[in-house]
């Protein structure tokens, strides 16, 4: 089965060189939960998953995935800067090998990214939302 919150997490954290990356599965996540999280130290990148888990033996998975990235209150330049870096790692990429983590036929954005404050935390952020087309290397093979 393919994790696409995993696997988009390791493209994300490699290819930014930055641990500040969680993959929760709900998008209900709160930022208060994760160990470590602190947007005043830096942006981070949370992904989730929008809609349902995948069939377990599905050769093609096609998620909706949500990405946003926190910034400290008032900060919108450094969540965007972000989501920027973001979109250019991986939007209208195909045919990237993630070994064990999977194969991503494509990715796309779908729409414009948000500017969100975080009713809660006043945190700003940045949402953003992409079409991701992949499969495991098993199936591959």
């Amino acid at each position: 089965m393919i994790d696409a919150n995993a696997l988009l997490r390791r493209w994300i954290a490699e290819g930014l060189g930055t641990e500040r990356v969680s993959a929760p599965v709900l998008p209900e996540w709160r930022p208060e939960t994760f160990d470590g999280f602190n947007p005043k130290d830096g942006p981070w990148i949370v992904i989730s998953r929008r809609g349902g888990l995948a069939h377990s033996e599905a050769d093609l998975f096609m998620p909706s995935v949500q990405i946003r990235v926190w910034a400290d209150a008032e900060q919108f330049p450094v969540a965007s800067a972000r989501s920027i870096e973001v979109f250019n790692l991986i939007h209208q990429q195909t045919s990237k090998d993630f070994d064990q983590d999977g194969y991503v036929i494509s990715c796309l954005q779908e729409g414009a990214d948000q500017d969100v404050v975080d009713p809660e935390t006043g945190y700003a952020t940045v949402l953003s939302f992409y079409g991701l087309k992949c499969t495991s290397n098993d199936f591959r093979s």
